[in-house]
């Protein structure tokens, strides 16, 4: 995981792809987190895919990175 907070708007939808950009970490492991219920996640409803808000980012790399 990078160690400079993720370059994201609090407000903002990103994709699971983008989500692990700006994190620094591979898309296999936003999934597993995303499992094991440590990122919080939505669903578009027009076509079912998976979103992860730029405040949950923003308090994952936090959570994370001040261990």
């Amino acid at each position: 995981m990078t160690c400079v907070a993720p370059d994201v708007h609090r407000d903002g939808r990103y994709s699971i792809t983008e989500s692990a950009k700006a994190l620094g970490i591979d898309r296999t492991t936003i999934y597993r987190y995303m499992e094991q219920k440590l990122i919080k996640f939505g669903v578009h409803k027009y076509n079912s895919r998976r979103f992860i808000l730029g405040s949950e980012l923003i308090r994952f790399w936090g959570a994370e990175y001040m261990r």
